[in-house]
């Protein structure tokens, strides 16, 4: 079998998803993975000097001026790195296992510094800090270009449809000695993975995975996780330190009850759509939208009855820049609304990348 880089995050934190998952569909071959797919396509088009229109269809899905616009924005940025660039290349990853490979979006091979990117299309928020797929990469370019233990790799996540007070772009500077570090711990995840007896582990690395509507630990958790929900707690007399860890672990509560219902509902789809009965629930239509047989003929009515059916609107102020107006003169002219205050977990992550930069 092959041991992806994409699921190394999994493996790690939970070695017995690797040889469980085999033989399921993974969870990930979903609309939103079927988009992820069409931005990467948008993007190594993109880079390797071809163009894409709005409108077009890759992989059935349909391409839109958002997402041209997102990826035009990864694209920008490579080609802004001025070094020799590899794209969507396949290596093979021996440090993490003799059945790793995987391809990386794009890889920039600098003198001192080598730079692996990640374009990332899906709305949850991923990190590079420890991220195992890029240190996987990583491992296998630092051993195909032999930099020495000094040598910097910046792994790079690109996520423009998520917001992150860091921008689209997140980076974590990283040394090839500590790299190799890094490789080694995930390389003995794997070798657990593969042993007689993985142990498994709950946590958010759950929501992909392919198995995760019937895992004994994920119920077990998500049983415990209501009790702790259920448990009369009285707040009087909470120092500030109580109260953080009395929220922190309902939220922790929270995250597990959804992993596992949100396993359960698309076990629950699967069967319902197979014709199986399930009690209490039952697939009902979503409202579908009403949309011109013949966009043309509709056009032609208008004009014959002397009515307007087109509406007009601004570009966003980002769009306008992509298409060609100083960002200058387009930021005396547009003001960025603050967003409300919410309360939120501590990313130590975010931390990690501001300072090591």
């Amino acid at each position: 079998m092959i041991v992806r880089p994409s699921a190394l995050h999994r493996t790690v934190a939970c070695p017995y998803s690797l040889i469980a998952s085999v033989g399921h569909d993974d969870s990930e071959s979903s609309d939103d993975a079927k988009l992820g797919t069409c931005a990467h396509s948008v993007s190594e088009i993109m880079l390797n000097g071809g163009a894409v229109e709005a409108g077009e269809i890759l992989g059935g899905v349909e391409v839109t001026t958002e997402m041209l616009d997102h990826v035009g924005g990864y694209v920008d940025y490579l080609k802004s790195l001025d070094c020799e660039l590899y794209i969507e290349r396949h290596v093979d990853i021996p440090r993490i296992h003799p059945q790793c490979s995987g391809t990386p979006d794009g890889v920039a091979v600098g003198n001192n510094v080598t730079r692996v990117a990640d374009l990332k299309y899906g709305r949850r928020p991923v990190s590079p800090v420890h991220l195992p797929q890029l240190i996987a990469y990583a491992s296998a370019i630092g051993d195909l270009i032999g930099c020495d233990d000094n040598h910097i790799f910046e792994l790079v996540i690109y996520q423009p449809r998520t917001y992150s007070p860091l921008g689209p772009i997140k980076v974590w500077r990283v040394s090839w000695a500590d790299i190799k570090v890094y490789a080694a711990k995930i390389a003995d995840a794997v070798m657990i993975a593969f042993s007689d007896n993985p142990h498994a582990q709950t946590g958010s690395h759950c929501h992909y995975c392919p198995i995760a509507h019937k895992c004994e630990t994920l119920a077990m958790a998500s049983y415990n996780a209501i009790d702790i929900a259920n448990y009369p707690i009285s707040i009087d007399g909470f120092n500030n330190l109580n109260i953080g860890q009395c929220l922190e672990n309902l939220e922790r509560a929270e995250e597990v009850i959804k992993l596992r219902a949100d396993a359960l509902r698309v076990e629950v789809e699967e069967r319902l759509r197979m014709g199986a009965r399930i009690p209490m629930y039952e697939l009902t239509p979503s409202k579908g939208a009403t949309v011109w047989d013949n966009p043309q003929m509709v056009e032609d009515v208008a004009k014959i009855a002397g009515v307007d059916v087109f509406k007009r609107s601004l570009m966003t102020p980002k769009q306008v820049i992509k298409a060609g107006i100083s960002e200058n003169i387009i930021g005396k002219l547009s003001t960025k609304k603050p967003g409300a205050f919410k309360v939120t977990r501590v990313n130590n992550d975010d931390a990690t990348m501001r300072f090591n930069k």
